[in-house]
């Protein structure tokens, strides 16, 4: 029995598809075509690093770093770049060579909620309720902007949920003997909602915590919704999986919310997800792309925007599956079994779960000419509407894991159509 996924969006294309054998799989591997292409739409970058800046270069929004990392960085050849600032405060030695801090520090009594309190030992906590520290903050900001050719910002800890903290109930007391009125979710509204006004581009992190400050920013980032990275017990890193039903309860959530924050200029979840390398026996570092390709796909079946990270080593999380244009969606992401899937203009996506073996399936009602498989890396021919795909098993040491695959219309095949 088929069924839409409540997340998303009510459609009607459906799929066939049943298990089949070994012989019924036909890979085209003399095939040498090519699939359309466009810009992936967000990526992280370090300004000090020339590959990490090259691929950022190839995305609509990239976010290059903080202040101090952009000196004497050439950003010719970008689309959208963004700066990472800290939204909640500052520390002790950016005071050094950064005049707001400076004069945050100098004027911490009135400045900072915490002008006697460092809950890391060299932390200041902005009193974003002070329209004096607003505006002089607000000012600088759009210097740094204008000096370094940016086109807006990237907001991290933009929310109010960490006053609520054990380590920070000091800094919660010292706000609600200044302010027994006010909410500090409004002041960050506030903050936000004036660089807004001035053309900024504004970019948050867990803005949707306090939802109405989504109306303040452009894109809002989750972050470790389908995928996380961590150590275990032997402080090795490995990658964790978020269940398919919290993920699609996250998708349902988050899908109301940027319905409703769209009338306000909202316009986009970033879904980011961090996941560990891959080992051999011999220690060699690999890039997880199977599970890149997994969390692309799961993400796809939403509207919201994929990026990945594998912060033990960067150099690997790159991978040419965010310039694959899929096109628009075609209708709702559905579901048979465990099996989810999601047709688009120019392909689809598709989740499986986790096998030991490799399994066949047949699809039928696709259009006719050669889709490309990221996963295998093969072409394939659809032919009155069927094509055979494989499933391989994506397992590790960890255990056996969920497989996500990617499917790409070759580029003639479209402009026939």
């Amino acid at each position: 029995m088929k069924k839409t996924l409540a997340a998303l969006t009510i459609g009607v294309s459906l799929l066939a598809m049943k298990i089949v054998t070994k012989e019924e799989y036909k890979p085209c591997y003399d095939k040498q075509l090519c699939y359309p292409t466009s810009l992936g739409f967000y990526a992280t970058a370090r300004a000090w690093e020339k590959d990490s800046l090259h691929f950022a270069k190839h995305f609509y929004i990239a976010e290059v770093g903080g202040f101090n990392d952009l000196q004497s960085v050439n950003f010719k050849g970008f689309n959208k770049k963004i700066a990472y600032v800290w939204l909640a405060g500052f520390y002790l030695h950016e005071t050094e060579d950064n005049p707001f801090a400076r004069w945050a520090y100098l004027n911490k009594e009135r400045a900072t909620l915490n002008p006697h309190y460092m809950p890391n030992n060299a932390d200041f906590y902005y009193d974003l309720c002070n329209e004096e520290v607003v505006e002089r903050r607000v000012a600088y900001l759009l210097e740094q902007i204008r000096l370094y050719g940016l086109d807006g910002l990237f907001f991290d800890w933009a929310n109010e949920d960490y006053l609520y903290e054990k380590k920070f109930l000091p800094l919660l007391r010292a706000f609600k003997r200044r302010h027994p009125e006010k909410a500090f979710r409004h002041c960050i509204g506030n903050f936000l909602s004036k660089l807004k006004k001035k053309g900024v581009l504004i970019v948050t992190n867990q803005a949707y915590r306090n939802p109405e400050l989504l109306a303040y920013t452009h894109y809002d980032m989750t972050e470790s919704y389908i995928a996380t990275n961590e150590k275990d017990k032997s402080g090795k890193e490995v990658t964790r999986f978020v269940p398919t039903k919290e993920i699609i309860h996250y998708f349902t959530y988050l899908s109301k919310l940027k319905k409703h924050y769209t009338t306000f200029g909202f316009k986009n979840f970033i879904y980011m997800n961090y996941l560990a390398p891959l080992y051999t026996q011999g220690g060699t570092l690999l890039s997880p792309t199977k599970n890149i390709h997994y969390v692309y796909a799961m993400t796809r079946l939403s509207d919201f925007i994929p990026f990945i990270e594998v912060p033990y080593d960067h150099s690997l999380e790159r991978d040419t599956i965010y310039f694959a244009n899929l096109g628009e969606p075609l209708g709702a992401s559905w579901q048979k079994g465990r099996v989810l899937w999601r047709q688009y203009k120019n392909g689809l996506v598709l989740i499986h779960p986790p096998i030991t073996r490799a399994r066949y399936l047949k699809i039928s009602t696709l259009r006719d000419g050669y889709l490309f498989d990221f996963s295998e890396k093969v072409w394939l021919k659809v032919e009155k509407g069927e094509v055979v795909i494989k499933i391989t098993p994506n397992c590790d040491n960890e255990g056996c894991h969920p497989i996500g695959k990617v499917f790409i219309y070759e580029q003639n095949s479209l402009s026939n159509k």
